[in-house]
């Protein structure tokens, strides 16, 4: 069975997780697994445009946002909201379920939820218990 992961990154530096990332997936599972880039973003621009460059190939991939996403809010869209509700539900299934194969793999996760990184001495301790226990 052949998975594709896509991977996301907040606060993403210059790529050095994404590119771990491939390498681990090419290097320990290459047939079964393949971890690629969905998105990234990052409060500054040079860092942006270096992600871009190491993981997308080009200057500025519109999949790379140079935006501080701790100013933003949780929004709830006014239109259809049938829609969004189901795609959160399947979403958060989906996410499940690849945490499941992910560990069924022996890969060690971390989920770390946007409203998590406003304490950032809180967020270290968190990756430091995840990296160290």
């Amino acid at each position: 069975m052949n998975i594709t992961y896509r991977l996301g990154e907040l606060f993403c530096g210059p790529g050095g997780i994404a590119l771990g990332a491939k390498w681990a997936s090419t290097i320990t599972n290459p047939t079964n697994s393949l971890i690629t880039h969905a998105w990234a973003t990052d409060y500054d621009k040079d860092t942006c445009r270096t992600y871009s460059l190491n993981i997308c190939g080009v200057e500025n991939s519109k999949s790379v946002i140079h935006d501080d996403i701790r100013k933003r809010g949780n929004v709830t869209p006014k239109t259809n909201v049938d829609y969004w509700q189901k795609k959160r539900f399947r979403n958060v299934e989906r996410d499940k379920e690849n945490l499941r194969t992910l560990k069924n793999q022996s890969w060690k996760v971390l989920v770390i939820w946007e409203c998590q990184v406003k304490n950032s001495l809180a967020l270290e301790n968190n990756v430091k218990d995840f990296l160290y226990e």
